[in-house]
């Protein structure tokens, strides 16, 4: 994952300076499930690969369109027009969102709290 962030950063990021976002989802029960929830959240299906389109929305940041920039079975990469959305298995089950925000007025206070709340919401679902 952090290989193909810095491509990605290299490819569609160069020279801009990104505000770091880390934000952590609450304990999983199980990853399988807690992944199969952020694809649904992400738009995208279980077994999603490089190259297919996500589409989410989040609270305070809004309706969000990207591209998987990689994905395994443990991590989740988002390329979007000002962003690299990472989601990645925690240690201990919960989901960490480790954000690179490109947007020059990001607060990352703020979208950290945006994040954890979407996090919750979102892995609280069919629970």
């Amino acid at each position: 994952m952090y290989f193909r962030t810095l491509v990605e950063y290299l490819s569609y990021f160069r020279g801009r300076f990104a505000v770091p976002v880390t934000a952590f989802g609450p304990p999983g029960t199980a990853w399988a499930r807690d992944r199969a929830l952020l694809c649904r959240a992400l738009g995208v299906p279980e077994k999603t690969a490089r190259g297919d389109r996500a589409r989410f929305a989040a609270d305070e940041i809004g309706p969000v369109d990207g591209v998987i920039f990689f994905a395994n079975a443990h991590t989740i990469g988002v390329r979007a027009h000002d962003a690299l959305y990472r989601f990645l298995r925690g240690f201990g089950k919960p989901v960490v969102a480790a954000h690179q925000l490109f947007a020059g007025d990001a607060d990352p206070a703020r979208a950290q709290r945006s994040w954890e709340a979407w996090l919750g919401r979102t892995l609280a679902r069919g629970g």
